[in-house]
């Protein structure tokens, strides 16, 4: 008897914690997403207050995924071929500051965006069509 009431509590604190690992594991992914897709976002709008929203986006998902991936390492570790290859680049430096680590992101992302619009100027590049194209206004 004693058994059955011992497992009737520890398999509802199992569920619940594999439960919370894998929300922490799916929001780590999306966060590791949503910063670099809003720094070029921004790169690519024409308007300022929209250039504005989308830097304070990818700041604001940059920093919350940067502490998640120090609050829970193993999840970030589990998770960690689903991420763009840019976070593990501009992780490296183990010591560095959040906002260098997001300094990074941003140049990476900002030569990615030159290195496409010099590939496309012989088809014509247009910010505004690219913003459009890349699903920018979901953001």
């Amino acid at each position: 008897m004693k058994i059955r009431s011992r497992l009737t509590l520890i398999l509802p604190l199992t569920i619940a914690f594999s439960a919370h690992a894998s929300e922490t594991q799916s929001d780590l992914v999306k966060l590791s997403f949503k910063s670099p897709k809003a720094f070029e976002c921004a790169m690519l709008s024409e308007d300022e207050n929209e250039q504005n929203r989308l830097i304070d986006t990818a700041i604001d998902s940059g920093r919350a995924f940067l502490t998640l991936r120090k609050e829970h390492p193993q999840d970030f570790d589990a998770v960690r071929s689903k991420m763009p290859i840019i976070w593990l680049v501009a992780i490296q430096p183990s010591k560095a500051s959040d906002d260098f680590v997001l300094g990074q992101v941003f140049s990476a992302m900002a030569n990615a965006l030159r290195a496409e619009a010099s590939e496309s100027k012989a088809g014509g590049f247009s910010k505004s069509e690219s913003f459009t194209a890349k699903g920018c206004q979901l953001i």
